[in-house]
């Protein structure tokens, strides 16, 4: 057997989801073993677009993506994607083809230390010297991927993949965590039964860790409100009577939570800037479940440090908390559920931002949406439910915070769950860095959504520029005709005007078969309340 081919029964072994790639010459041998497998191939039209793609597919199911690309430049193609992993703990496995041992250091083309280039976003790299290797070497990949909670990186020469290999013995990679620290777990419970106005706050680690269930039997035991954050959104759906959604320090209902808790359990989240690092409940005791050894006192000491596995933890830790005494607790915010949207209805005008993200929070679900960074997506985080976990994909889940993510995303939630709706709302700006996989779609017939909320600007970019510099430079866009882009790939496409036209088109968008694609002009002049913090962080004298 032909090292290219036993790549791909490996992959089969460790159940990998479709193959995102892009064709090169250094991965033919590993695409045509793929085909003899039976492996799904999904080729995108940018490396990285099959590297967004492979971090959809682990955002959407808390699998491994896999995504393998050609040597050189296919390589430093994906390197965005991969530090978009890196950053949020998203494990990847990335595949790269590279030239025959042989031919290192001799000017050959594309002879470039693909391990170095990475190494600052990889939590692990190997090059596999031999086939014999290769079975070893992908199983390893994934445990790695998975224990590490991030990107890790195979290099495939090509000698080693047109080479020929024994029969192997295919086991995949195990991984079973094992509670280390029972006496900090008990710490956590003795503190929580104490308290009065509990909060939990779910994060990445929560959902990669599989904790979902347990997570959510501690909340309906214990009756503790539970705000769900980054790759968390969701484990405890936003209809859920014990769900506040996504955390938000300058609405009524957020500072009320995080001003009145007096112990709050943050469970795999980091204390980032989307809870202020921690500062809205700086009153409150703290415990912390995290596997990170190096953020479990990041931004704060505290009261209760727990680490290990985030679900093995909070095993332990349900069966020891009981009904707390939160009625009074659960009424009090109930009360304070923010006051419904006093926005313009004006059917003639181009419909303000948040009316675009009510016409899509009303699309029934399960459904995933796939949210792209700028402003648009400040508007869409808060409005959009998240219907489970996997459901809400967005930029502001991985704190590198790119652009370009949303229809790759929608793309894999779609391969991933083929009988859910998957709908990308994206920005003019971020829809022109990854318009082409709209091609994608239509090849592979994974029929998404895109709206796209056209305000004919690169809108942060331009709000910083006139609150923080009196103008803006090189932050202004054509507002084309971007469904007419769409009809060209193969898709449908309609141009959305005013408001009264907003919510039929999204309906047509829905009924109709193949991926549609609705271009919204959307109102420029409204501003999100967070551009004032975002504009002063980068305007003179911020920080």
């Amino acid at each position: 057997m032909r090292g290219g081919r036993l790549v791909a029964r490996a992959l089969a072994a460790n159940e990998a989801g479709p193959v995102f790639t892009l064709c090169g010459d250094h991965i033919t041998a590993t695409l045509d073993g793929c085909a003899e497998e039976g492996l799904r191939v999904i080729d995108a039209r940018h490396e990285a677009g099959a590297g967004f793609m492979a971090e959809g597919w682990s955002l959407a199911t808390g699998r491994p993506g896999v995504v393998l690309v050609t040597g050189g430049p296919g390589l430093t193609n994906v390197l965005t994607p991969v530090a978009d992993a890196a950053m949020a703990g998203i494990p990847l496995v990335v595949l790269t083809g590279a030239i025959r041992q042989s031919e290192r250091g001799s000017g050959h083309p594309q002879d470039i230390d693909h391990a170095a280039a990475l190494a600052p976003f990889t939590r692990w790299s190997e090059t596999v010297r031999t086939a014999d290797a290769i079975p070893g070497a992908v199983s390893e990949a994934f445990a790695r991927a998975r224990a590490d909670r991030g990107p890790v990186l195979l290099e495939l020469p090509l000698d080693v993949q047109l080479a020929e290999a024994a029969e192997p013995n295919l086991i995949g990679a195990v991984y079973n965590p094992v509670l280390k620290y029972p006496k900090s777990v008990k710490d956590a419970g003795e503190l929580l039964r104490t308290a009065e106005r509990p909060l939990i706050l779910a994060g990445e680690g929560a959902f990669w860790s599989g904790a979902g269930p347990v997570l959510r039997e501690l909340a309906e035991t214990a009756r503790v409100p539970m705000f769900t954050l980054r790759a968390g959104r969701g484990l405890l759906p936003d209809d859920y009577e014990l769900a506040l959604g996504q955390p938000n320090f300058l609405s009524p209902l957020g500072q009320l939570a995080f001003s009145r808790a007096d112990v709050v359990l943050c469970v795999g989240a980091d204390l980032d800037i989307v809870v202020a690092f921690g500062h809205p409940f700086a009153q409150a005791k703290l415990i912390r479940i995290e596997a990170d050894t190096d953020r479990v006192r990041r931004h704060r000491e505290p009261d209760v440090a727990v680490v290990g596995d985030e679900r093995q933890c909070l095993t332990v830790l349900a069966h020891d908390v009981p009904k707390l005494d939160t009625e009074a607790w659960l009424d009090e915010l109930r009360a304070a559920e923010d006051p419904p949207s006093d926005l313009p209805s004006d059917p003639d005008r181009p419909a303000h931002p948040s009316r675009l993200v009510e016409a899509l929070a009303a699309i029934p679900g399960p459904a995933t949406f796939s949210v792209d960074a700028g402003e648009l997506a400040l508007w869409a985080i808060g409005g959009l439910p998240a219907h489970g976990p996997g459901r809400l994909l967005t930029s502001f889940a991985t704190p590198l915070a790119t652009l370009g993510n949303g229809i790759p995303f929608a793309i894999a939630a779609k391969l991933a769950r083929p009988d859910e709706p998957s709908i990308a709302l994206v920005g003019d700006g971020a829809f022109g860095l990854q318009a082409m996989e709209i091609d994608t779609a239509v090849r592979h017939g994974v029929d998404v959504t895109v709206v796209i909320g056209n305000d004919a600007a690169w809108g942060i970019v331009k709000r910083q520029g006139e609150m923080g510099f009196g103008r803006s430079i090189a932050a202004d866009l054509p507002g084309a005709r971007y469904d007419r882009v769409a009809e060209g790939l193969g898709a449908r496409g309609e141009r959305v005007e005013d408001l009264a036209s907003l919510g039929p088109a999204v309906e047509r968008a829905f009924a109709g078969p193949g991926t549609a694609v609705v271009d919204v002009a959307i109102d420029p002049e409204p501003v999100h309340p967070a551009m004032r913090f975002i504009s002063a962080m980068f305007a003179p004298g911020g920080s």
